[in-house]
């Protein structure tokens, strides 16, 4: 009894990894420098029926194929390579992608939060309320959360500095 179910094993586990082959191989820039985190699809008939990411040393490996057809693909940032590959027998296909491109100019553009608590303060930017726009500094600090202005005379404040980050 143990030699038929061995047996039944065994003939269950080549006819699940028969036709089953991998893809492998190394993905490089222009200047064969590895490129890591390219995205490595393989479809057959718009279906995806593997992925894989290259890592440090731009390697990558694709399991667990059946024997075939397919179109592979392969991406990295704005860049993309796609290609039919018929596979029989476990393969190696090194990819070369092309990315010459450079930017032109970069802009980091950022504004400050209209309130930033500080370890012994708190600051009130001013510059990023909408409702101080077109007051004097009086209207600044009605504006401002936890003050309270108690007097409304508008004569000019004397031997007093204000300061407004």
């Amino acid at each position: 009894m143990k030699i038929l179910l061995a047996t039944a094993v065994l003939f269950f586990f080549n006819v699940v990894a028969y036709g089953q082959v991998s893809i492998s191989g190394k993905v490089v820039d222009g200047k064969n420098k590895p490129l890591e985190y390219a995205t490595i699809i393989v479809k057959k008939d718009s279906v995806v029926m593997a992925n894989a990411f290259t890592d440090s040393v731009g390697n990558y490996t694709v399991q667990n194929i059946h024997t075939g057809s397919y179109n592979m693909s392969c991406s990295f940032i704005n860049d993309k390579i796609e290609f039919l590959l018929d596979v029989h027998k476990d393969t190696t296909v090194n990819i070369q992608i092309n990315t010459n491109k450079q930017l032109e100019q970069v802009t980091v553009a950022g504004k400050k939060p209209l309130i930033e608590r500080k370890v012994d303060r708190l600051v009130f930017n001013i510059e990023n309320s909408v409702t101080a726009l077109g007051g004097d500094a009086l209207d600044a600090l009605q504006k401002i959360p936890s003050i309270r202005v108690n007097n409304d005379n508008r004569a000019p404040l004397k031997n007093h500095f204000l300061h407004f980050s």
